[in-house]
Order: C-alpha cells, then structure tokens, then sequence
C-alpha cells in the first residue's frame, strides 16, 4: 500500500514538473504574455502617479506642503521602478516577437539583452527593436534604467562614479507620465503589428 502511494506520488510529481517546465518554456518566450505583464505593471504605475500628482499639485500652486516631502518622494521612486519594469517586460515582449527564430529564453537573453546592463539595459534593446525612436524618447527609456538598475530599489549605486553619471536623471518631470504614455502607445503598437505580421504567415 504504502509503495503504491509512494509511486502514484512520484508519477505526480514527475508530471506536474513536466508541466511547470513546458509552462515555463512557452511563457517565456510568448510576447502577448510579457505585454500582459507590462500592462499590469504600468496599471500599479498609473495608480500611485495618481497619488503623486495630488501630493506635488500644491508645489504647483506655489503653495508647497513640506510635510510630505517623504511620501512624495516614496511615490515618485516607486512610480519609476513600476513604469520602468512595465517599460521592461513591454520592450522584451517586442524583441521576443522581432526575434522567433531564437526558441528559448536562454537564446534571446544570451544573445539579443545580456550585453546591455545584464538585459536591463532597455534604451539599447529599443533602440536594436524600433527604428523610429527619438532623440527624446531614447532618453526617457534611460532615465527609466537608472531606476530599474539602483534609483528605485537603493539609495545608492555600487560606485560613485554611476552616481555621479545617473544624477541628472533622478529629477521628477510633470511631463513624464504624459510622455511615458504615448511612447508606451508606440511600442505597444510596434509589437502588435509585430505579432500580427508573424501571425499571418
């Protein structure tokens, strides 16, 4: 009875490792599931921006309210980390679909993002992936890394000398949701007609 259950229990277990690892393989290298992902991320995103426009909005008004200096500036950084792991997931999800010949994950990561900034580096991964993006929109998707790789996660980078380059990134702009919103629009795009051109052959 008991090396029945003991064989029933290892053919389970078999089976459900088997299915986690086609699971993990498919996912992995699917586009839909990396910009479903970055749509949930840049939803997290957009909540705590709107929480951030209603705390910075008296600084507008010249009529700074310094007592939430802190929780303005818990917002602000979290609101980059989200919007630049969506930036993330959403740009990979359009270097996955620009490159299906490459069948695993390994493949891609080791051969289209391990180069830049250990596969976070997302401005060189767009700029491999979209030929029509600005001068402008370059530079969101790299103060969006600053965020992804220290800013957001730690008070510090590992050297001064990345400080020292990254610091004029760390500056909050009344105009970066409106900009990281329509160039999130413009890859999204690129990626759906992307898939859609892959799917009709």
């Amino acid at each position: 009875m008991c090396s029945k259950y003991l064989l029933v229990s290892s053919h389970l277990k078999k089976s459900n490792m088997n299915q986690d690892i086609e699971f993990y393989n498919t996912v992995s290298i699917d586009s839909m599931s990396w910009l479903d992902n970055s749509e949930k991320l840049k939803l997290s995103a957009d909540l705590i921006n709107k929480e951030l426009e209603i705390l910075i909005e008296p600084f507008r008004q010249e009529k700074p309210d310094y007592k939430n200096e802190e929780k303005i500036q818990a917002f602000w950084n979290s609101y980059f980390l989200l919007i630049g792991y969506a930036f993330e997931n959403l740009i990979k999800g359009l270097s996955i679909e620009k490159n299906r010949d490459l069948k695993t994950f390994y493949d891609i990561y080791k051969k289209k993002w391990s180069d830049y900034s250990k596969g976070h580096g997302i401005s060189k991964i767009a700029k491999d992936n979209l030929s029509d993006l600005e001068k402008n929109e370059i530079k969101l998707l790299e103060k969006l890394e600053t965020y992804i790789l220290w800013a957001g996660k730690y008070p510090l980078p590992k050297q001064i000398k990345e400080y020292n380059t990254d610091k004029p990134d760390l500056f909050f702009d009344s105009n970066d949701n409106r900009r990281f919103n329509d160039l999130f629009v413009k890859i999204k795009n690129s990626l759906d007609k992307e898939w859609e051109k892959n799917e009709s052959k």
